[in-house]
C-alpha cells in the first residue's frame, strides 16, 4: 500500500471514530417562570402557575460536560397586582446557559436570560425593553433530578432573578418536568 493510501486510510479511520463517540440528546422542560414577584414602584406583581418551556440540547464529542439551554418560542406570563388591578406582562426571548450534561442523578445549572415587559394600565403604558436576569440552582433542593427514571420523568426547580433597573426588580421559581426526551 502506497503512503498516500495509508494516510487516507487512518484519517477515514480516525473520522469514524470520532464519530462513533460522538454524544447527544435533547430535552424539553416545562413550567419556566411558573413563580415569582415583581416589583413596580413599591408595589408586589405575583406570578402563581404555569410558565413556558426551555429546552436543552447536547450533541458534542465524548465526554460531553454541558447541555445548552434555549428557548423554541418567547416565554410570555403575566404578572398581577391585585391591589391596582394591574397586571405586568413579561416575555421572555431569550435563554442562555446550560446543565452538567446527563440522564443520572441530580445535575447542577446556570444561566442568564433577556426579554422585555409592558404594564398597561387604562391608557398609561409603561415598558421596558431590555430586561435581563440569571437564573440557577444554586438553592439547596434545586436541581435536575433524573432518580425518579425510568418510569416517571425527570424533574426540576431553580430559582430565577431580575436584574435590578431603576423601576422593576423581583425574581421567583421555576419547576416542572422534561416532556419530551430525543436520544
Amino acid at each position: 500500500m502506497g503512503k498516500n493510501k495509508a494516510l487516507i486510510l487512518v484519517a477515514v479511520v480516525m473520522v469514524l471514530a470520532s464519530a462513533s463517540t460522538t454524544y447527544g440528546y435533547y430535552e424539553r422542560w416545562t413550567g419556566w417562570f411558573s413563580e415569582g414577584t415583581l416589583i413596580c414602584s413599591g408595589y408586589s406583581y405575583t406570578r402563581d402557575g404555569t410558565g413556558g418551556a426551555a429546552d436543552d440540547t447536547t450533541c458534542s464529542g465524548s465526554p460531553p460536560t454541558r447541555d445548552t439551554f434555549y428557548t423554541p418560542n418567547s416565554v410570555h406570563v403575566g404578572f398581577v397586582c391585585s391591589a391596582l388591578n394591574d397586571t405586568i406582562y413579561l416575555t421572555v426571548s431569550s435563554l442562555y446557559g446550560g446543565k452538567d450534561t446527563g440522564r443520572s442523578g441530580i445535575k447542577s445549572g446556570s444561566g442568564t436570560w433577556a426579554g422585555s415587559a409592558i404594564r398597561r394600565k387604562n391608557t398609561v403604558e409603561q415598558t421596558w425593553n431590555s430586561l435581563t436576569g440569571t437564573w440557577n440552582t444554586d438553592t439547596e433542593g434545586d436541581g435536575f433530578d433524573y432518580t425518579p427514571l425510568p418510569d416517571d420523568p425527570a424533574t426540576y426547580s431553580l430559582h430565577w432573578y431580575v436584574y435590578s433597573t431603576l423601576s422593576l426588580s423581583g425574581g421567583g421559581t421555576s419547576s416542572g418536568y422534561c416532556s419530551d426526551y430525543d436520544p
